[in-house]
């Protein structure tokens, strides 16, 4: 899990500045709390692949 303050780093849009600000409602991690997801069965491979290769891999996997 990446922190808090590092994904508020990294935050070109300023989603979490409004958000602490009270200008969003029900952000994560700020006014909603945060749900990590539950164990997983697999896991996808690398963003670089065309969504058609993740499909086929998730088929086959």
């Amino acid at each position: 899990m990446i922190p808090l303050e590092i994904c508020e780093q990294c935050d070109v849009k300023g989603l979490y500045k409004k958000a602490r600000a009270g200008k969003i409602a029900n952000y994560t991690g700020i006014s909603s709390p945060y749900d990590p997801p539950g164990s997983r069965t697999w896991t996808l491979p690398p963003a670089r692949y065309h969504s058609c290769s993740v499909w086929g891999w998730l088929l086959t996997n």
